[in-house]
């Protein structure tokens, strides 16, 4: 059984729930990451856009253009950076995972934090030349429901919204895959499995359990389900994975749950096979 812990050491995972990974090297390597995240980047220009000609939040006719397009360009990128940080706490803090409380956590963090920053840089602003006389109280709520909601379709609503072919092409009369037997709710949606020494970690959209089954074995009672390894520790379905992507010359698995896994050289060939439009 000890070589199941000796291949968790092969390569790092960087996934939201490996609590083996420093907590400051996680957050970091999650900001280091929006700098290659196309979602971030369009998020970024097109809620700045939108800000600068809108106007919203009482700052109609508060600033100058240049003052306008600064001010919220500063703004929209602290808060997806303050975003990313808190969901990734939030994921640490929350034990057993579970989206709801995952959501809940970091939308309460953001508004903590973020709303005073918001606030001080509103009054920054009066400084520079604007005419802004920012409420602490309306800032708060502000920050709270949009972070609350997008947090929500995040971790609670997506998940559940994807459709993909893989999950369509099962038939309905199939048996569930027997490993669901062993979990405290048998209709979970299972994202991955992940060795965890004499234990294996199971990902659902309940949360995380950990069940006494060597990690073959637990690989094995999930047939006829399809999926592969993209790793000696990680197996996962098919329709669970969401994109590929690299990071720091490593290739990643992002899943419809946001976890992120490493692909090592050994099973890529196989995942490109079973998934080709991710490639």
């Amino acid at each position: 059984m000890t070589h199941y812990s000796t291949m968790l050491k092969e390569e790092t995972d960087i996934s939201h729930t490996d609590t083996d990974l420093p907590p400051l090297t996680a957050i970091i390597n999650r900001v280091q990451s929006l700098r290659h995240s196309r979602i971030a980047l369009a998020v970024f220009f097109g809620l700045t856009a939108v800000a600068v000609i809108a106007e919203p939040f009482g700052t109609d006719g508060q600033l100058s253009v240049g003052l306008r397009i600064f001010f919220w360009s500063f703004l929209i990128g602290v808060s997806i950076v303050c975003g990313a940080v808190f969901d990734e706490i939030s994921y640490r803090l929350v034990r057993p995972l579970v989206a709801w409380r995952a959501a809940l956590v970091a939308s309460v963090l953001m508004t903590l934090i973020f709303a005073p920053f918001v606030y001080l840089w509103s009054r920054a602003m009066a400084v520079l030349g604007g005419t802004l006389d920012p409420q602490m109280p309306s800032i708060a709520l502000n920050v709270l429901v949009p972070t609350l909601t997008v947090y929500s379709v995040i971790h609670v609503v997506r998940p559940h919204l994807r459709a993909p072919e893989a999950a369509a092409a099962a038939p309905e009369e199939e048996p569930l895959p027997r490993l669901f037997d062993r979990l405290e709710v048998s209709q979970a949606t299972v994202y991955r499995l992940s060795a965890n020494d004499h234990l294996t970690d199971v990902a659902t959209d309940r949360g995380l359990e950990q069940i006494r089954m060597r990690f073959a074995d637990a690989v094995g009672e999930m047939a006829p389900m399809p999926g592969c390894h993209v790793h000696r520790s990680h197996w996962v379905p098919l329709d669970a994975v969401d994109a590929v992507q690299r990071r720091g010359g490593k290739l990643l698995v992002k899943l419809v749950n946001g976890d992120e896994l490493p692909v090592s050289r050994t099973y890529r060939p196989r995942l490109e096979e079973a998934r080709p439009d991710l490639f």
